[in-house]
């Protein structure tokens, strides 16, 4: 392993994004109350930032709020509502984030009085310009929908500042309104005339029925508890211990355990004892790697990229580190469990003197055993592993989606979280989700050109496909070979210990009570040998991997030949809308297989029994 960097380097910045959709065209006389409450809403928010950061839990794992704006605005700049919230966050100290439809000299044709106002703003901001266009058809239009949809996909919280009413035509305030709902995105509504109090909308049925939903105080106060769980790492419920190795590992942990994510921000790069190769040395052995040349990863370029890979990067080390461990404890617990059972038949088959030291080995075999489940369940091998591995994938997709500022899909994420036994505290995994959306919000914004990021990503794109491609059909054919290997040994093992069962029957009838002695030692000892083989095949699942890497090669084929049908209009406008569509279900595809996989693999901890 090549050693995780330092906690510093993977704590991050507090930031919190909020979008905004809304009228361009607003009345005079509704302008001051609007900015009043705009400004209440961006206040709360960032207050609400303010008195979490200076707590000890917080402030511990992340970096200065001077690394970064702890309020980022992401407003395309239009007229109207656009402007209002950007003017507002400048003079609150948030950084301002401007995605633009199409190029800034075609976009100033939609406000030609106002121009000098939108290039004031606009040297304020951090820009993306998107590939749209604007004609007279249905593509500036598009558009409009387009870059709406990338406000919500890069923020925390979207304004909506109109008048509550239906779909106007496409890419209108209350289309992106209802696309933010379904994506899971809290929206705060503001009546375009500023006469009523805001409301907080968070499910369709707040937006079919805008009347019932939080209003006033509140509001204010659920707004407040979306920054919260935001801002501030879930307290996450105890380890999963159980009967007395349990209680053993509760006693050496002490009464105050750390927090998942604490641990995680204090890894240091674990020790390569030769003990934890066991499983590779094992796998090398029944099933040795298909010599054949990986694909390349494609290299980081931008700094958005670098930030990526270097998360992923450091998760994946400890991942690996700890995957070593956790698979080679079971493989050396079934090697200790072979000399347990067999020096315990040795010894009450064996000469007296002898006898004490074939129980002093199974003794010491005994308490390996012990050892190696205490171990795991004090320093949770098995949960990091699992952990760690769907937070590194994470960064891995993410790595693929973040140069065109598309992100993973929300309900992906958060499918990541498992159940909790503890109702009132987080699931043990919620933090990775957490951290994973921290990151988030901490990442640089695009800059540039999408013609040009598009382009990239189709790069990218097609270098992740024939990485996961290769791994999958490495993994295929070592998870076939391992398991007809271990299969094959455990019936000649079975066989073996049949054949000596004949061969001691007829000894006893013949009366040869040396080669019954020593039948029934070779009998145990292949017994043991045939329970071990069985229970490392069901501990590593290889038919189970063995299909799943199939289903994927099936999928990931599928999605180069759609990658590759939206890469042959990357120079036409719009075209960046297939490209992210693309990547993203491939993206959402591949974290289903992963979600699966660590769902299956948590009930596979260490036991002694």
């Amino acid at each position: 392993m090549a050693g995780s960097p330092s906690n510093e380097d993977l704590r991050l910045p507090i930031a919190f994004r909020v979008g905004v959709t809304g009228r361009r065209h607003l009345k005079d006389e509704a302008v001051a109350p609007l900015r009043a409450q705009i400004r209440n809403c961006l206040t709360i928010i960032k207050s609400q930032i303010a008195s979490r950061e200076r707590e000890e839990r917080v402030a511990a794992v992340v970096k200065p709020r001077a690394a970064i704006a702890a309020l980022q605005v992401v407003s395309p700049l239009a007229e109207g509502a656009d402007r209002l919230v950007a003017e507002e966050a400048l003079e609150l100290g948030a950084g301002l984030r401007a995605p633009l439809p199409f190029s800034a000299a075609e976009y100033e044709l939609d406000f030609p009085d106002t121009v000098a106002a939108f290039r004031a703003l606009l040297a304020k901001s951090v820009v993306f310009t998107l590939d749209g266009l604007r004609d007279d058809g249905p593509a500036r239009q598009e558009s409009y929908q387009a870059v709406g949809q990338f406000v919500v996909r890069n923020s925390d919280l979207l304004i909506a500042i109109w008048d509550g009413e239906r779909e106007r035509g496409l890419g209108g305030t209350a289309e992106i309104v209802r696309f933010a709902i379904a994506s899971g995105l809290a929206v705060w509504w503001i009546d375009e005339t500023g006469s009523r109090p805001a409301r907080l909308l968070s499910t369709p049925a707040d937006l079919s029925a805008l009347q019932h939903s939080q209003a006033g105080s509140a509001a204010e106060e659920s707004l407040r508890v979306l920054v919260d769980r935001c801002v501030a790492p879930p307290e996450a419920g105890p380890a999963e211990e159980g009967g007395l190795f349990g209680w053993f590992a509760r006693i050496g942990a002490g009464k105050f355990e750390a927090q998942p994510f604490v641990e995680f921000l204090d890894e240091r790069p674990l020790s390569l004892w030769w003990l934890w190769r066991a499983n590779a040395t094992l796998m090398r052995w029944i099933s040795p790697p298909v010599e054949q040349r990986a694909p390349q990863s494609e290299p980081a370029k931008s700094e958005l990229e670098r930030y990526w890979r270097r998360l992923f990067i450091a998760v994946d080390a400890s991942s690996g580190a700890y995957g070593d461990r956790y698979r080679s404890s079971y493989v050396l617990i079934a090697l200790l469990a072979v000399i347990a059972l067999s020096a315990a038949a040795a010894s009450g088959e064996s000469l007296q003197a002898l006898e004490v030291a074939y129980i002093l080995v199974e003794l010491a075999a005994l308490v390996g055993i012990a050892a190696l489940v205490e171990a795991n369940r004090r320093h949770r091998w098995h949960e990091r592993w699992i952990s760690y591995r769907l937070l590194a994938e994470l960064c891995r997709k993410q790595f693929a989606l973040c140069v065109i500022g598309r992100a993973l899909p929300g309900a992906d994420v958060l499918r990541l979280t498992f159940d909790s036994a503890e109702p009132d505290l987080a699931p043990r995994e919620a933090w990775v989700t957490w951290y994973f959306m921290a990151a988030m919000r901490a990442a640089s914004f695009p800059q540039g050109e999408m013609s040009a990021a598009k382009r990239r990503a189709v790069e990218i794109g097609r270098s992740l496909l024939a990485e996961q491609i290769a791994y999958h059909k490495s993994r295929l054919e070592r998870m076939s070979g391992a398991g007809r290997r271990i299969g094959q040994f455990s019936e000649w093992f079975f066989g073996f210990t049949l054949l000596i069962a004949f061969v001691k029957l007829l000894s006893v009838l013949g009366g040869l009570d040396r080669v019954v002695h020593w039948g029934g030692l070779a009998g145990a000892f292949l017994s043991a040998f045939a329970g071990a083989c069985v229970g490392i095949r069901a501990y590593a699942e290889f038919s189970m991997l063995e299909r799943q890497s199939a289903y994927m090669i099936r999928v990931l084929r599928q999605a180069e030949t759609d990658l590759e049908a939206a890469s042959l209009a990357v120079d036409q406008p719009l075209s960046s809308v297939q490209i992210g569509d693309t990547l993203h279900a491939t993206t959402a595809a591949m974290m289903q297989d992963i979600t699966g996989w660590a769902h299956l693999f948590r009930i596979k901890t260490i036991e002694a029994g």
